[in-house]
């Protein structure tokens, strides 16, 4: 789930349906658009006008919601490896984990017509989790217990500046 400008954005991912849901009144709420949308999708993010959505380790897609009642499919990016399992967003960039090649990868939102793969980095055996703010991607790997901080102050090429064992 996210929620930006009175909106909060869904997916379900049995159904493959991505919701926009009226939050501005929370005694009233209401889904006002629906798109039904590929395979399990699994998480949601909300940039400006646009919805980037995860699907279960494969790819993302990027979607139109500058008009809420008709969110519309935009791109499809499909180069993340077949184990993505979490994403976060910063700026122009989402940062993608991804349990099968142990990589942080990172992926150009500049042009929502177009999404690409900028830089990737291995973070290590098993990376579960990510968060991303200013020039850095923080990565939790749970095969390791440890906390991984990322310069990705330059995307093309991000480096792992330091670690943290933070237990199971």
């Amino acid at each position: 789930i996210d929620v930006a400008n009175n909106y909060a954005y869904t997916v379900d991912e049995n159904q493959e349906i991505f919701n926009v849901i009226d939050v501005s009144d929370v005694n009233n709420l209401s889904i006002v658009g629906t798109l039904e949308y590929g395979t399990d999708p699994q998480d949601v993010v909300v940039s400006g006008n646009y919805a980037y959505l995860l699907e279960y380790g494969t790819a993302i897609g990027s979607i139109d919601v500058s008009d809420p009642m008709d969110p519309t499919d935009m791109d499809f990016f499909d180069e993340l490896g077949g184990g993505a399992n979490g994403f976060a967003l910063a700026g122009n960039y989402l940062y993608v984990v991804d349990d099968l090649s142990n990589d942080l990868r990172i992926v150009d939102i500049s042009n929502p017509l177009s999404l690409s793969l900028t830089g990737s980095l291995t973070v290590g055996d098993f990376p579960t989790a990510v968060a991303a703010s200013g020039d850095y991607a923080y990565v939790v790997d749970s095969d390791s217990d440890d906390l991984k901080v990322i310069n990705v102050s330059n995307p093309a090429s991000p480096m792992l500046i330091g670690s943290l064992p933070i237990g199971d």
